[in-house]
């Protein structure tokens, strides 16, 4: 283990209110001199991905949000 450091989620809102998490990760240096990456992060299964600062839960909400708005513009635009 290289550190670790604290990375803020954010999370849906509960009882209208906006809320998120702090997670404390890891981050590990690579072994193998020929890798191009130095350190890596830890993720955790079905909470955390990659470049990310959402949790799946609110991605997928905001997904759905988009492709109804991006409908909701090609119904006005066929008027």
């Amino acid at each position: 283990m290289h550190s670790r450091y604290e990375c803020m989620l954010a999370e849906t809102a509960i009882a209208g209110r906006s809320s998120n998490g702090v997670l404390q990760v890891r981050r590990f240096l690579c072994p193998n001199t020929g890798c191009d990456r130095r350190t890596f992060v830890e993720q955790i299964d079905g909470l955390t991905t990659a470049y990310t600062r959402t949790t799946p839960l609110l991605r997928e909400i905001l997904e759905k949000i988009a492709l109804a708005l991006a409908e909701l513009v090609d119904v006005c635009r066929l008027r």
